[in-house]
């Protein structure tokens, strides 16, 4: 599951030159990635929204 979001969100996103919106994560601490997976990351967090286990990230990516 890392590496989809490694590959996906982080590397395809930071290298394209078309998008510029926010993304927004969702998971779940006990099924997904750790809330502090995503603190070393080429993101810029904006906000996030937690609720028992789950929570909700909006960041932007960082161009490469």
């Amino acid at each position: 599951e890392t590496k989809l979001y490694e590959k996906i969100i982080l590397n395809r996103l930071a290298n394209t030159s078309w998008y510029k919106g926010l993304i927004w994560i969702e998971s779940d601490v006990k099924k997904g990635l750790k809330q502090n997976y995503w603190n070393d990351k080429n993101l810029e967090i904006k906000k996030v929204f937690s609720q028992g286990d789950s929570y909700i990230l909006i960041a932007k990516v960082r161009e490469k």
